[in-house]
């Protein structure tokens, strides 16, 4: 009720896995219940229908207003623009005190005679955990199944039940399992790209793309919407994709609460929910016309059809909630409790606050509200102590309003958020910028002796993304707390801001209603306590959802462990604040029988195991494969046999037996211990990382291994971003594109035009960042992750290609294109260490085919390495005699005294695009034969993203005109555009060398694109000639 305390979220789970991504790993953040927001400027009036927002005026300043696809919204593309209808959807629901298992039978009809591969994709609740994924063709009529489900047959959650109970429903099913995510991820490449050595010609017609057993691989890549790619989808058949998730409860005041969107564009909509609740509990539930009925063991069930709207249930006095249950690896519990911590008077905190405040595409507008809103509230009810502060909003940059610290004055605060509220959401997000201009602005001098608010969703698209990095960089500059606020229904990442707001000693507290503000904008002054131990009657290996170190009053806490405590066991929790010590008891009620909480246990140890890795010792992957928990570690893997597991030495793991002897606790304890102390010390703990990958292990030049403990630890750091670019008002957007951008699904080819026109008018690193929506829409793909550090690259943004693929390294170390275009960022903005061992992944990813296409390969890579190791040899940095030797080595014979070499790379993998060279006489060259004079193709792939490229020595002067073709496309898959880059490379490995890249979209299989015209004098051009010609063309 308004004027309650504030409520703090349990501290929360690594909740980051909803997306699954098979060819295309696609995700958005921005998929949440529709909610009509209230129209935030004056005399721009917003229009909601449905999924879509409108403006109504092009007036100047603009609001953004979004509205956003529910929960469980589903489609099946077979295309960049074909979907297959939804005919059915039957949602099956378990509730056991505050844990839901949602489970889904997604039915697809395919009305045409066309085999097609197709793209699953399904938008989950905010914090959803998926467990369970599996695909196969419909054996029964969807009356055969409305009958079945009708018949309230008991269907069970878990994966061995979900199987047998379709047995006769479908044909030949693949159900996805956990795998350690490097072996899974080589499983995936090697599937679906056999290594195989390139034909030597074309034939005369594009080659149909042969079939291979197709997988999909599940990992994490972000928050809102999963997606999977199924084959085959035979032709006038239906086919049933059944999905798996965990969701809590929220907790509103003494109650738990579940909102459930359900698939909306089903032709039938069919719901069962089960609920277990303690005995005597009130539940409330809607929509209303549910047949209810009361099982023997207590459950509630309640059935409908076609309900029309979402689900929502309410448990009324739900009080202190305890799940006990088992496996095979023994008992569990899991208490979700408010200790009654101590309330001390308010405490005094510095007079200066940073707002950082998100303003990428998926920050919604009741997000923005509601931000905004808390902003004004903690700047008005702390005016007496808070006497200045700055705001600061950020995408892929951070900005400041007003670069200084203003006074706390209504006029001021007004300002700013009349400021926040006129731009544009629109970008990916980088919140590692965020926090680096939190605590160092530029315009700033001396340490950052002020508190941060954090007004984001945590889900990081952009930059660094390794929560431990995060915190370890805040901690070393924040000299005050930061303070996260996650909102009700808000898509995000709580486990990261729990992680960042207790690197710094400050807190993330939960606003589940507008009520919650005015608690809220004061609860950052209450003193927090530190934990020093917790104790179970009954109970071991326990551990808190997050490993806080201090709890606020009115702070929810997760307890998990082993054993099963008795009613009235008492949770007892030592507490000190200074030199007092304080034990706070909380009583446990009856606990609910759940068999949801063997995973409850296992997602909070897989959390904290994994933020201990490497020193886990590999206890993270046994405990997510045996909890069926991906994330970090592991990632859910589908192939096609129980043979092509066994290729890649994939069997049921022997995981049980050390789950049940090796707690948790004690395994974190140990580790813990082993925690990289700087950034070098985390640097060459991946490194390691890489280098036991089971998968493709890395094998490091054994000089640089031992050179790289020796260096500075300056040199790993990472520097603050150098570019500056001023945030967009809403009517600096052109009006077609805004539409696009106010559903939360923008169009590709109106980002590119968008962005387009913005290069011309501001430069490269603004078109990057309206490109960057792309990002934000789909983070996790990598074709559109290649898509856009392609376009950055030919944008002279080196250093945003490289921020573009951070948060996607594990692809990256498996991709050498993309290793490649990661170290060329990396080089540019003088990250030499981790530009050097990139470049050195990409090469032995380039070496591992013995055959002329991988040397060809190496050598196109050796181009762009040679340049950071000339400027190290050239340079005082202790890189400088590993730089010396190392060029030596380098391939490049193919190249050496080349006037030019061009090459060519694509984003669409499974497919073929060919180079094409036309000389000053009209003699052209391409992959069939090279009619101009001493020139000659010397790499051209046939399948996957490239290279091929063209080198030419001594030829005739005039221009060269470059054209790219699409010459096959994947099979069973509609028309799918390919994004190219073309670098061109004049007087190549020489101190002369220049470098020019250019991108460019071929739309459909056999579409040419004029990419660029090179022209080749008899004498080669200076750098500063080339530079002239490329601005006069």
């Amino acid at each position: 009720m308004p004027g309650s305390p504030p409520r703090w979220s349990p501290t929360p789970r690594l909740l980051r896995f909803a997306p699954l991504l098979l060819m295309l790993a696609c995700a958005s953040k921005s998929g949440q219940d529709v909610a009509a927001p209230t129209p935030v400027a004056p005399g721009v009036p917003i229009e909601l229908d449905g999924a879509r927002a409108q403006l109504t005026s092009d007036a100047t300043p603009l609001a953004w207003q979004r509205s956003r696809l529910a929960g469980n919204t589903t489609r099946l593309m077979v295309g960049d623009d074909r979907s297959l209808p939804l005919q059915d959807a039957a949602v099956r629901v378990q509730v056991e005190g505050f844990r839901a298992r949602v489970l889904i039978d997604f039915v697809f009809d395919n009305p045409d005679d066309a085999i097609y591969e197709g793209t699953f994709q399904i938008r989950l609740p905010g914090e959803a955990s998926p467990y369970f994924l599996a695909f196969g063709q419909s054996a029964q009529t969807i009356d055969e199944a409305a009958r079945r489900f009708a018949a309230s047959e008991v269907w069970g959650l878990d994966p061995g039940q979900i199987m047998a109970r379709r047995a006769d429903q479908w044909i030949t099913p693949k159900e996805a399992r956990v795998v350690q995510r490097d072996v899974a991820r080589l499983a995936y490449d090697e599937t679906v790209h056999p290594r195989l050595p390139p034909p030597t010609i074309h034939a005369a017609e594009p080659l149909p793309m042969r079939y291979i057993r197709d997988p999909a691989l599940a990992e994490w890549a972000g928050a809102g919407v999963f997606h999977a790619k199924i084959f085959p989808i035979a032709a006038r058949t239906a086919h049933r994709v059944v999905v798996g998730y965990d969701v809590d409860l929220e907790r509103v005041g003494d109650d738990l609460a579940l909102a459930l969107p359900l698939p909306e564009d089903a032709a039938t909509v069919r719901v069962d929910v089960g609920v277990r609740a303690e005995p005597g509990a009130r539940v409330e539930f809607g929509p209303s016309g549910a047949t209810a009925t009361r099982e023997p063991d207590g459950t509630r069930r309640y059935q409908l059809i076609n309900p029309g709207g979402p689900l929502r249930l309410r448990i009324a006095s739900a009080g202190a909630s305890l799940l006990a249950g088992g496996d095979g690896s023994g008992s569990y519990f899991a208490a979700r409790y408010t200790p009654a911590v101590p309330t001390q008077a308010s405490v005094s905190r510095g007079r200066r606050a940073v707002f950082a405040i998100d303003t990428s595409m998926s920050a919604s507008p009741e997000q923005l509200n509601t931000w905004l809103d808390l902003t004004r509230a903690v700047l008005d009810n702390n005016r007496g102590q808070l006497r200045e502060f700055a705001v600061l909003t950020f995408d892929i940059e951070a900005r400041f309003w007003r670069e200084a610290f203003v006074a706390n004055t209504s006029a001021n605060v007004a300002a700013a958020l009349e400021h926040v509220r006129g731009l544009a959401l629109e970008g990916a997000s980088d919140l590692g910028a965020a926090l680096d201009a939190a605590t160092r602005p530029r315009w700033s001098k001396g340490p950052a002796q002020w508190d941060i608010f954090l007004l984001s969703d945590g889900a990081v698209t952009w930059g660094e993304a390794d929560p431990a990095a995060l915190s370890r960089r805040l901690s070393e500059r924040a000299e005050g707390a930061l303070f996260a606020y996650q909102t009700a229904g808000g898509v995000s990442d709580p486990w990261l801001l729990q992680r960042l707001a207790e690197a710094t000693g400050g807190a993330l507290f939960s606003i589940a209603r507008a009520g919650d503000i005015d608690a809220a904008s004061r609860a950052h002054r209450k003193r927090p306590w530190t934990i020093v131990d917790v104790a179970l009657e009954g109970a071991d290996d326990l551990l808190l959802d997050g490993a806080p170190r201090v709890v606020y009053p009115g702070q929810e806490l997760l307890l998990v462990g082993r054993g099963q405590p008795d009613r009235g066991a008492q949770i007892a929790m030592t507490l000190r604040q200074g030199e007092r010590a304080r034990v706070v008891r909380t009583t446990l009620g009856a606990s609910t029988p759940s068999s949801l909480a063997p995973r409850i246990y296992g997602e909070v140890a897989v959390d904290q195991l994994e933020a201990a890795t490497p020193g886990a010792g590999g206890a993270a992957e046994a405990y997510a494969r045996h909890f069926r928990v991906p994330g970090r570690s592991c990632s859910l893997l589908m192939l096609e046999t129980e043979e092509d597991y066994q290729r890649f030495g994939i069997a049921p793991a022997q995981d049980l037996e050390r789950v049940r002897d090796e707690p948790a606790s004690q395994t974190l304890a140990s580790a813990r211990a082993s925690r990289p102390k700087d950034v070098r010390a985390a640097f060459l703990q991946e490194l390691a990382r890489m280098q036991a990958n089971p998968a493709r292990p890395l094998r490091i030049d054994p000089r640089l291994e031992v050179l790289l403990p020796a260096l500075p630890v300056d040199m790993f750091d990472r520097p603050d971003s150098a570019i500056e670019l001023p945030a967009h008002a809403w009517g600096d957007l052109e009006a077609a594109l805004r539409s696009q951008l106010a559903t939360g699904a923008p169009d590709d080819g109106l980002v590119r035009a968008e962005a387009e026109r913005h290069r011309g008018a501001h430069g490269g690193a603004d078109a990057v960042r309206v490109l960057s929506s792309l990002i934000e829409a789909n983070p996790g793909d990598p074709r559109r992750s290649a898509d856009l550090a392609f376009s950055a690259l030919a944008w002279e943004q080196p250093a945003l290609a490289a921020r573009v693929l951070e948060p996607r390294l594990r692809v990256i170390e498996t991709r050498p294109h993309l290793s490649q275009i990661y170290a060329v960022g990396l080089a540019e903005a003088r990250r030499d260490v981790a530009a050097v061992v990139y470049f050195e992944a990409a090469l032995q990813g380039a070496f591992a085919e013995p055959d002329a296409h991988a040397s060809g390969a190496s050598e196109l890579l050796a181009l762009d390495y040679r340049r950071l190791l000339r400027r190290l040899a050239a340079s005082e940095s202790p890189l400088r005699l590993f730089a010396e030797r190392r060029l030596a080595e380098l391939p490049g014979g193919n190249y050496r005294d080349a006037d030019v070499v061009i090459s060519l790379l694509w984003t669409t993998e499974q497919t073929d695009v060919d180079l094409l060279v036309t000389g000053p006489d009209g003699q052209a060259c391409d992959y069939r034969a090279c009619g101009i004079a001493n020139a000659w193709m010397t790499v051209d792939a046939t399948e996957g993203v490239g290279p091929e490229a063209f080198a030419i020595r001594g030829g005739a002067p005039g221009r060269y005109q470059v054209a790219a073709r699409y010459f096959s496309g994947a099979r069973h898959r509609d028309d799918e555009a390919a994004r190219v880059l073309v670098s061109v490379y004049r007087r190549p490995g020489t101190p002369e060398e220049v470098v020019t890249r250019h991108v460019a979209t071929l739309e459909r299989v056999g579409a040419i694109a004029q990419i660029v015209g090179v022209d080749l004098d008899a004498s080669p051009p200076t750098p500063a000639e080339a530079d002239a010609l490329e601005v006069a063309r």
